[in-house]
């Protein structure tokens, strides 16, 4: 039987696994891209006193909660969001989600009013985007802070070592010449 101590650290070894595999990095930003859209979209809905999810069918509650989500994580890929290395990310790489959002909420009104031949009310579609931008921008500078957080540690364990060097990998000397090589060997 394992405790709630060792369920949190086999938790955190298998989400460490995933944040060093590159392909389920990617999925994990996907997902967290996606739950963000629908969330905020679902909050931003419920603020409005005649919110307008009490009155939606059901065919445009779907269309609405898998769309504007779907519609977001196209923009930001084609943006190159997810090209971005966040460990050395910085202000202009997260500035870039703010128009990929404000353009996915334009193409996902175009959409709607094409569709549906109607829309809801402004402070819902501004209200989601303001909530999509900052759970994404947050989400992204604490994978950052995460990623740092974990070099520091990896590079104060190799520094620790009983070895004389504490440089460990390969180095690349250039213009060096035989003096390079020297300091190498």
């Amino acid at each position: 039987m394992y405790s709630a101590r060792h369920c949190i650290i086999i938790t955190l070894k298998g989400f460490i696994y995933i944040m060093k595999n590159h392909y389920l990095r990617l999925f994990m930003f996907l997902i967290f891209d996606y739950l963000a859209a629908l969330f905020s979209l679902l909050i931003s809905f419920l603020i409005g006193n005649n919110s307008p999810i009490f009155t939606m069918t059901t065919l445009s509650f779907i269309f609405i909660f898998v769309l504007w989500p779907s519609i977001l994580i196209l923009v930001l890929y084609i943006f190159k969001i997810y090209n971005i290395l966040w460990r050395f990310s910085g202000f202009y790489d997260f500035i870039r989600i703010i128009p990929a959002t404000l353009i996915s909420l334009a193409i996902f009104f175009i959409a709607q009013m094409a569709v549906f031949n109607t829309h809801y009310p402004l402070y819902s579609y501004v209200l989601s985007a303001f909530f999509t931008i900052c759970a994404i921008i947050l989400g992204r500078y604490f994978y950052k802070l995460y990623a740092i957080h974990k070099h520091e540690i990896e590079k104060l364990s190799t520094a620790n070592t009983d070895d004389d060097s504490f440089i460990s990998g390969n180095i690349m000397v250039i213009g060096a010449g035989s003096a390079g090589e020297t300091i190498i060997n």
